[in-house]
């Protein structure tokens, strides 16, 4: 009698089950395939409760104008999806896309995609329709390799697309990520529990964002709600984009990134960024509600130029994460030209110990110059701070970057504030100045190798672009080794010989990978130039046989990975000088790097264990009056939290010869 008990339910369950699909409809597909009628359900193509990506698809593929996702028993499980030009997507009030458990196992893999498509709408009824993929799965590495890009929804060009009233959910990598796009509209949007972005923008113009949410967002960085971020200077166009009545909240890093390096972003080619904010709230985001920065690996031509703008705006953070984060950072590097709009913001720093603001000015294009980037503040309000801690600004630049934040502003006491020098003046650190001195003119005095042999030289490996200065006797047959170590993305550099007289010669192209030894006669007595320069070129200085150093970039020498002691020299008289120091590297990551500054008599004057953003040291008059030879010694920051890569250090009014061994290190004598 249990056995037959048993059955019956068995039965009963299949049926149930059996009930809950749905069958095709051939006669409607029919009508739509000869199109008679304009809209259709994706039902006739029919329901499998456990896979229905082969209906789904095909009816997508119908082309039919409006395509109504009708609500089921269960959620549509599917495997990625691929939409069409020319077609809106209805989702019923409660109908649900759901990624199929184990699939998904290129780590490219989309619940839906579409690629180059035109007049395409995505919407829901009522409270909305749902997307949600599984990102504890995807999170797994046991069952999925690793990846950032499994997104709910990916757009690669189109124009005239629009997502209205969707809730986009658990991805493996975004809630949505737009590429070359062109007037692309989100409405009342809720992105929540994302692997890496709510949304990622990565080129488009004409895009419309309001009423949405991106929240929760926690996974891989840069676990942002909203990342704005060029992927190269070619693709880099971010035109008339508005966000507006939205919320940023509760992401794991920042509620709101802009990420436009020089490295990804080029004005010249693309025009200029225009990003704006109105009535927009960052709340509770664990690394900052607003991070915007320009920085570039390379000092070259390309310029960041923009406009982003923040109207009736807030940033809130009622939780303490880190000490030391500001609620909303900018910085930019300074040959960059963006122009900030900070209008009736308000910002809550909660319990940190940072600054409610912080803007960072690095390196300026040119010896001298000045930051070309402006944050204008107009009637900003600082809830629960004033005076320091309301507004830090971070001088990196050497040259009165003070000058470029202006405005007005009202304190936690109501207080009005004026911008003025007085006021910038004392929130500003460090007070570096920018020291020029022509030592062209000089004699240079160094010891040379017995009999003209090989010397090996401490391994640092310089990034990007390296010129080594080679001191040497008139007809002296000169050898120096070069080696160029392979990275991910580099590309072979020409190499070129400058002479006493300013005459260059190329030396052909060093590879990556290769170990180069040049060879050449000197026609003349004097230091001779060989430069090379390339994409993530990482070049190091192996040995030669006459004395041989680093001539630094004046705009910062950017270092990677390398350990030891360098030596300058200080002319006697000199009554002043000053060095500057910063890390960079992978911009998602915190990097540092530990630099000691020696005296000649082996002191140390200066120390910082981090550098993370940026440390600076001007040496007082009675210690550079003295002359000498001096030195800086870099190491891994002390702190762990800090990841050891790329690293910058910069030296004003001092001997532009740079040694790796002290007893090979030039002497600046008289003119």
């Amino acid at each position: 009698m249990k056995s037959i008990r048993f059955l019956s339910a068995c039965v009963i369950t299949v049926a149930i089950l059996c009930s809950a699909d749905a069958a095709v409809d051939q006669a409607r597909i029919d009508v739509v395939v000869r199109g008679e009628i304009k809209e259709a359900k994706a039902s006739w193509w029919g329901f499998n409760a456990t896979d229905s990506t082969d209906a789904l698809q095909k009816a997508i593929n119908s082309k039919v104008p409006k395509l109504i996702i009708d609500k089921q028993a269960s959620p549509w499980i599917v495997r990625p999806l691929f939409g069409v030009s020319d077609q809106t997507i209805v989702f019923e009030e409660g109908a649900e896309l759901l990624a199929k458990k184990g699939e998904f196992k290129n780590r490219l893999d989309c619940l839906l995609t579409y690629e180059k498509a035109e007049n395409v709408t995505v919407t829901g009824l009522g409270q909305g329709g749902v997307m949600r993929m599984r990102k504890a799965d995807y999170q797994n590495k046991d069952l999925y390799s690793p990846s950032e890009w499994r997104h709910c929804v990916l757009v690669r060009g189109g124009k005239n697309i629009r997502v209205e009233n969707m809730r986009l959910c658990s991805s493996g990598g975004d809630g949505i990520e737009i590429y070359r796009v062109d007037n692309f509209v989100i409405r009342n949007v809720i992105c929540d529990d994302n692997h890496r972005q709510g949304l990622s923008i990565i080129k488009g113009r004409n895009i419309l964002v309001e009423d949405s949410k991106f929240i929760n967002t926690r996974g891989t960085s840069p676990q942002s709600g909203v990342d704005i971020e060029p992927f190269e200077p070619k693709d880099s166009e971010l035109r008339n984009i508005v966000f507006r009545n939205c919320l940023f909240a509760n992401n794991a890093r920042y509620g709101l990134l802009i990420a436009a390096s020089s490295t990804y972003f080029d004005s010249k080619i693309c025009g200029e960024m225009d990003i704006r904010f109105e009535n927009c709230k960052m709340k509770d985001n664990e690394t900052g509600e607003i991070y915007v920065f320009t920085n570039g690996i390379f000092q070259t031509p390309v310029v960041v130029e923009g406009k982003i703008e923040f109207i009736d705006c807030i940033a809130e953070n009622t939780r303490r994460y880190d000490y030391w984060r500001p609620a909303v950072e900018f910085h930019f590097d300074a040959h960059h030209k963006m122009n900030v709009l900070l209008k009736n913001l308000t910002v809550i720093r909660g319990s940190n110990e940072e600054a409610a603001m912080r803007v960072n000015f690095l390196a300026p294009q040119s010896v001298g110059g000045k930051p070309l980037s402006r944050v204008v503040l107009d009637h900003v309000r600082f809830a629960d701070t004033a005076d320091a801690s309301m507004l830090r600004i971070f001088d990196y630049s050497f040259s009165g970057a003070p000058d470029c934040v202006s405005g007005t502003a009202t304190d936690k006491n109501g207080k009005s504030i004026t911008l003025d020098p007085k006021f910038l003046k004392g929130v500003t650190t460090p007070e570096a100045p920018e020291i020029l001195r022509d030592y062209s003119d000089r004699v240079v005095k160094v010891a040379t190798p017995a009999k003209g042999e090989m010397e090996n030289y401490p391994i640092f490996y310089f990034l990007n672009k390296a010129v080594f200065w080679i001191r040497a006797n008139a007809g002296q047959q000169v050898e120096i080794d070069l080696e160029y170590e392979k990275t991910d993305n580099s590309k072979d550099a020409e190499v070129t010989l400058i002479d006493v007289a300013g005459k260059s010669t190329g030396l052909g192209t060093i590879k990556p990978g290769e170990k180069k030894h040049i060879r050449f006669t000197a026609g003349a007595e004097g230091i001779y130039r060989i430069a090379a320069a390339a994409q993530d070129l990482k070049i190091a200085l192996l040995a030669s046989n006459a004395p041989a150093g680093i001539i630094p970039n004046e705009l910062g020498q950017n270092v990677r990975c390398s350990t030891g002691t360098l030596y300058f020299h200080v002319p006697e008289g000199t009554p002043d000088f000053s060095a500057r120091f910063w890390a960079s590297g992978k911009s998602k990551w915190y990097c540092g790097v530990k630099a000691v500054i020696r005296a000649p008599d082996g002191r140390a004057v200066f120390a910082d264990t981090e550098c993370m953003e940026g440390a600076s040291y001007t040496a007082p008059t009675f210690l550079a009056n003295k002359g000498g030879l001096w030195s800086i010694t870099f190491n891994r920051p002390e702190n762990k939290r800090y990841l050891f890569w790329d690293y910058n250090f910069r030296l004003l009014g001092v001997s532009p010869y740079v040694g790796l061994r002290p007893d090979r290190t030039p002497e600046l004598g008289s003119k």
